[in-house]
């Protein structure tokens, strides 16, 4: 198998915010269990070794919530601490040299739905033994594991709302990525992006941005298109640089499930969608034409297309690919838009990745996203629009994209200096 990520929510949907167009929020309401918890040390360690077993050279282990962080920093340096000495163990054949000792069980907080606090949870700080259960997968993973490196990367989305000294050493220390959630100015980060009083989070978010800074920790921003917004492009991405914050990622605001978009305040549009695309292209086109490259991870996968490579972000593949998203009891899902009973693939408690995988074939998960509309066939752009991400499409009509005509409008305007950056090589990979 190639390198695999998998996506992890530790503290299942439970945050310490209340944004108003939480998608996930709304996935909780739209399933039978809306939390499971906080995930057990024993759960944890099945998805490691299940993990790592199944993958090749690399494993990344992102966090996602919700909030990830309120399954508390032990939890953290357990799993990390574990994940190492597992990937080594597995590398050279044997017992890892640092192999983690054992330790108490977790609290009987960790198997309640984490409250909305920003403490963290009663996990243990020590690392422990496997189980029995890991125990047996491991052993049969040394057996058919060659003696290669395994590399391990670690990733965290967070909502930046109660990032202490504490929880950016350790980021440092253990070279995790950071993805920030940030809307922009505190006008419009603080419209929807509530705490659970009902106040804005900028402050909050820009206090944990500087600790990310004063240790180090290598961070981006994320940042949610919604109707309001998209009318000031321009003076987000402008307030990103003026911050020095360089990589960017926008996604469009999601509405409910089983609702017609366009229906709340904070809905996008497909003309908002335009305008907001258009008007960023401008400054950050600027920018880049002019020998300072910004990260937008849109136009990044445009300029790879342009090259010649697979875009590295699903959402513009076409199709969806092969995703591991593991909800706090160890439910596996193919998606983080798709975190629904319909949808489940299995549990890293009782099946394997093998297992799970096939699973997704008998759901037909990616071949639902294969369908191609009588439209995008014709469409001059299709190869660059690939009909956008799944979630945003019909699924019960013809399959177009909701944001279909947004990208049109964006591709006949952007297109020519996209092309031109592909000529001079701006931003091709090495």
């Amino acid at each position: 198998m190639p390198p695999i990520s998998v996506m992890i929510k530790p503290a299942s949907g439970s945050c310490n915010m209340r944004c108003r167009y939480c998608f996930y929020a709304d996935e909780q309401e739209n399933r039978a269990v809306s939390s499971y918890g906080v995930m057990s040390l024993e759960t944890m360690r099945n998805l490691v070794d299940k993990a790592l077993d199944y993958a090749e050279h690399a494993c990344t282990f992102a966090f996602q919530g919700g909030e990830p962080t309120l399954a508390g920093l032990p939890f953290f340096r357990e799993f990390v601490a574990y994940a190492e000495a597992r990937a080594r163990e597995m590398s050279t054949g044997g017992p890892a040299a640092g192999k983690p000792a054992s330790s108490a069980q977790p609290s009987a907080a960790s198997a309640q739905p984490a409250a909305p606090t920003t403490q963290p949870s009663a996990v243990s700080a020590q690392p422990s033994e496997p189980s029995a259960q890991s125990s047996a997968a491991a052993d049969a993973s040394r057996k058919r594991r060659p003696s290669a490196p395994l590399q391990l990367h670690f990733a965290l989305q967070t909502n930046g709302y109660a990032i202490t000294e504490e929880w950016a050493q350790f980021f440092a220390e253990k070279h995790f990525l950071i993805g920030v959630s940030l809307d922009g100015t505190k006008e419009i980060h603080d419209r929807y992006r509530l705490d659970v009083a009902g106040k804005g989070t900028y402050q909050r978010v820009m206090d944990s941005i500087a600790l990310l800074e004063k240790y180090k920790v290598e961070f981006n921003i994320l940042t949610v298109i919604t109707g309001p917004s998209a009318r000031r492009g321009q003076r987000i991405y402008s307030f990103f640089r003026q911050n020095h914050f360089d990589y960017h990622q926008y996604i469009e605001c999601l509405d409910p499930l089983e609702e017609a978009p366009g229906g709340h305040d904070y809905s996008l549009t497909p003309d908002r969608l335009e305008q907001f695309l258009k008007s960023t292209f401008d400054v950050w086109y600027r920018d880049v034409a002019g020998g300072y490259y910004v990260s937008n991870r849109y136009f990044d996968n445009l300029l790879l297309m342009l090259y010649g490579r697979e875009p590295e972000s699903c959402n513009m593949r076409g199709v969806c690919g092969v995703q591991w998203i593991v909800e706090a009891d160890g439910g596996m899902y193919p998606c983080d838009f798709y975190v629904l009973d319909q949808w489940r693939l299995g549990n890293v408690n009782e099946n394997t990745f093998e297992e799970m995988d096939r699973r997704r074939g008998e759901l037909g998960f990616i071949q639902e996203s294969m369908r191609v509309p009588e439209e995008c066939r014709t469409c001059r752009w299709a190869a660059l629009c690939r009909n956008g991400c799944r979630r945003n499409r019909r699924m019960d009509g013809d399959g177009k994209n909701y944001f279909c005509s947004a990208y049109k409008g964006f591709f006949e305007y952007a297109y020519p200096r996209l092309a031109e950056l592909a000529r001079r090589g701006v931003g091709k990979p090495v």
